[in-house]
């Protein structure tokens, strides 16, 4: 488990550190943008657990902001984090997927890429980081969507 939990883990918890404002900020114009797509108490969810989800992640990984070597117990706290929020956001995308409408596929399809973008730009310093960050999440909507088109309900599909 040990070697799963590399040094790379604290190269990623510092650039998640770092991109905080910046991702909240987005996180914030995101929930009330999909409010002319989906309920606003869905939105409100998604804002409330994402904020909750950063929060946590701030405490996980300002030690390696820092530059100092977290445990492993640090390192997947942190970890767990950037899944709890990668889930976050693949779940809104299968929300507005199953919205059934052109707008809420595309909206869905560019979260999707957006958190694959993410693993690739931040998790790459970690194999794990990068399953965890985008693999990971990521598979269920793919599988889901590609599988079976008959269970697609987006009139914009075939």
């Amino acid at each position: 488990m040990r070697a799963l939990l590399d040094d790379g883990l604290d190269e990623l918890a510092a650039k998640t550190y770092e991109g905080f404002p910046l991702r909240m900020a987005v996180t914030a114009a995101v929930a009330a943008l999909m409010t002319t797509l989906l309920p606003w108490q869905a939105c409100a969810a998604f804002l409330g657990f994402q904020t909750v989800s950063e929060s946590l992640c701030l405490l996980a990984s300002r030690r390696q902001f820092l530059g100092f070597k977290a445990s492993p117990a640090l390192r997947l706290a942190q970890l767990s984090t950037v899944l709890a929020g990668a889930i976050s956001w693949m779940t809104l995308g299968a929300l507005l997927w199953i919205d059934g409408t052109a707008a809420g596929a595309v909206c869905a399809t560019a979260l999707w890429l957006s958190v694959i973008y993410f693993a690739q730009t931040h998790a790459y310093q970690s194999p794990l980081g990068f399953v965890v960050g985008g693999a990971l999440p990521g598979r269920p909507c793919w599988s889901g969507c590609s599988s079976d088109p008959t269970r697609c309900t987006c009139r914009c599909c075939p």
